[in-house]
């Protein structure tokens, strides 16, 4: 779920666009790794929009992006015998850059 504000009605105006959501989890490749799954994604991001003919804009923005996810190992000894297990969060932390145009 995403949203965006432009508080100028005019041809070039600033925005503030937020959002957040679930995002999905992934693997990646820890030997052993038995589980993963996704968490918490929300974001922030500021821009401007410029209006280049009636019904076309270019947008370009900078922002900040935080992303979530678990997962687990289990260890087992040289007979397979399972003998630990730990989970741990994975949080990411992202600075972005998005640029486009709308209609």
């Amino acid at each position: 779920m995403d949203g965006r504000y432009y508080p100028l009605k005019k041809r070039v105006t600033p925005y503030i666009a937020e959002g957040g959501g679930y995002a999905l989890s992934w693997l990646d490749n820890t030997p052993g790794t038995t589980f993963t799954k996704g968490g918490v994604l929300a974001y922030s991001q500021l821009g401007i929009r410029i209006y280049i003919s009636k019904n076309v804009a270019w947008i370009f923005g900078l922002g900040y992006r935080f992303q979530q996810g678990w997962a687990s190992q289990i260890f087992t000894d040289v007979n397979g015998n399972v003998v630990g297990e730990r989970e741990w969060s994975m949080n990411s932390h992202f600075f972005t850059v998005k640029t486009g145009f709308t209609f």
